[in-house]
């Protein structure tokens, strides 16, 4: 299917249109691209491909568009933290020793295996129930920062022992007005709505923050599928 934009024209890309991960081949202005329906942010996104020859001129093209429906750019920290605020894992996330389960992504695993590491998974140091699994968590005071890599203690121990988990992602979320974080604790979302302390001993600080879903923003996502 083809669509043709010329320089400040904006496309309906409803679903009818283009499924979600579905791409169509499109002018714009005049540019051969190929458009595909992917949100790493958790909003209703598009990714435009085209030669590298022309990528100033697209972007031109995108730009003059935009500015028809009161669409700005953006960059890539901003980006960041609307993932953050959706509960995206990313790369902080997905470091080479976390599993889907711990991701709470092992229902998108084939449930007859049949894929490279379905029998590496099983292993019961992989499923054990203390492993720390993926939680957000939500500043008490809403203009405390939690910062990555910030490690997580119950408050009944308080700092002392081993921590029960670890901040992977953290930033201000505008959407919510406080800062919010990513991370792996000990028994996940069965701890949800208990106050843990996120306790930073390169810059001695530690503060209180609440175990909350990762997904913080828009969890029916109905901004990416309408």
């Amino acid at each position: 299917e083809w669509l043709t934009l010329a320089a400040g024209d904006s496309a309906d890309l409803s679903d009818s249109t283009l499924p979600h991960m579905g791409f169509v081949w499109a002018e714009v202005g005049g540019i051969r691209a190929r458009i595909q329906r992917v949100s790493f942010s958790g909003e209703r996104a598009y990714e435009v491909y085209a030669r590298a020859d022309y990528g100033e001129a697209l972007w031109r093209a995108l730009l003059a568009a935009g500015e028809k429906v009161g669409g700005v750019p953006y960059g890539t920290e901003a980006l960041g933290v609307l993932r953050i605020e959706k509960g995206h894992p990313a790369g902080a996330e997905l470091d080479g020793r976390t599993t889907l389960r711990d991701l709470r992504m092992d229902r998108m695993a084939k449930k007859d295996g049949g894929f490279i590491g379905a029998a590496l998974r099983k292993r019961p140091v992989l499923e054990d129930e203390s492993r720390p699994i993926l939680a957000g968590l939500r500043a008490e005071n809403p203009h405390e920062e939690i910062r990555a890599g910030s490690l997580l203690h119950g408050t009944g121990r308080g700092l002392s022992g081993n921590a029960e988990g670890w901040i992977s992602s953290a930033a201000w979320s505008p959407e919510l007005g406080c800062h919010i974080a990513l991370g792996f604790l000990s028994g996940g979302l069965s701890r949800e709505g208990e106050t843990v302390l996120c306790a930073n001993p390169v810059e001695g600080a530690t503060i209180r923050a609440r175990v909350a879903p990762p997904c913080f923003v828009d969890p029916e996502g109905l901004r990416m599928k309408g």
